[in-house]
C-alpha cells in the first residue's frame, strides 16, 4: 500500500514537474514569437503634409503701365511680337477690367493685321458703348459713346507684312457715375466681320 502511494505521489511530481515545464517553455516561446512579431512590424514614420503653394490673389496692378495717348515704339514693338499671325492685338493688363477714376483720361493700345491678303483688302473699324450702360451705369448709350474722345472708327487698307498701331482714348468726366462700362470693338475686312473684342472699365 505504501508503495502505492509513492508511486502515485511519483507520478504526480512528474507530472507537476512537466507541467511546469510546458508553461515555461510556452512562456518563453510567447515572449520570442512577440518580439519577432514586433521586428517586423514596419516603423510608421509621420507624413509631413506638403505646403500648398500661396499664389498672390491681390496683385497690385500698376494701370498707368497700359495707358497711352498715343503708342509709342516700345509698346509697338510688344504689339508686334504679340500679334505674329493673328488679326489684331491689345495691350491691356492682366485682367478682364480696366480700373479708371472719374475726370481721368485712358488711351487703350492695339495692333492690326493683315496676314492672309487676298488682293486689295479694304478695312474698317468701329469702337461702340456696349447697351449694358444704362442698367450698369444709368446713362444712356449716346452718353456712354461721348466718353470716347478719339479713335472710335477708322478705314483703309493694310498691305501685307505690315502691322497697323493705334489708339483708342476714352475720357470719363468728373460726374460720371461709379459703374461699370463696357466698349466692343469690331472690324471688318471687304465688308465681313474679321475680329472682335470687348474691353471694360471700372469707373471709381
Amino acid at each position: 500500500m505504501k508503495k502505492k502511494r509513492l508511486f502515485i505521489g511519483f507520478v504526480i511530481l512528474v507530472i507537476v514537474i512537466l507541467l511546469s515545464s510546458y508553461i515555461i517553455i510556452g512562456k518563453s516561446n510567447k515572449d520570442e514569437v512577440l518580439e519577432e512579431d514586433i521586428d517586423i512590424i514596419p516603423e510608421v514614420i509621420p507624413v509631413e503634409k506638403e505646403t500648398p503653394i500661396e499664389v498672390p490673389t491681390n496683385e497690385v496692378i500698376d494701370w498707368n503701365k497700359y495707358n497711352y495717348d498715343f503708342v509709342d515704339e516700345n509698346v509697338k514693338n510688344i504689339l508686334t511680337s504679340m500679334i505674329r499671325n493673328r488679326k489684331t492685338a491689345f495691350y491691356l493688363p492682366p485682367t478682364r477690367y480696366i480700373n479708371v477714376s472719374r475726370g481721368d483720361k485712358f488711351g487703350v493700345a492695339f495692333a492690326l493685321n493683315n496676314p492672309n491678303p487676298s488682293g486689295e483688302n479694304n478695312f474698317e473699324y468701329e469702337w461702340t458703348v456696349d447697351d449694358s450702360i444704362k442698367d450698369n451705369c444709368g446713362v444712356s448709350v449716346n452718353i456712354g459713346q461721348s466718353w470716347i474722345e478719339r479713335g472710335w472708327t477708322s478705314w483703309g487698307k493694310i498691305p501685307k507684312g505690315w502691322v497697323d498701331h493705334m489708339t483708342v482714348y476714352f475720357s470719363f468726366p468728373e460726374d460720371a457715375p461709379q459703374c461699370n462700362v463696357k466698349y466692343n470693338f469690331e472690324i471688318k475686312k471687304d465688308n465681313k466681320i474679321y475680329d472682335t473684342k470687348q474691353i471694360e472699365f471700372n469707373i471709381i
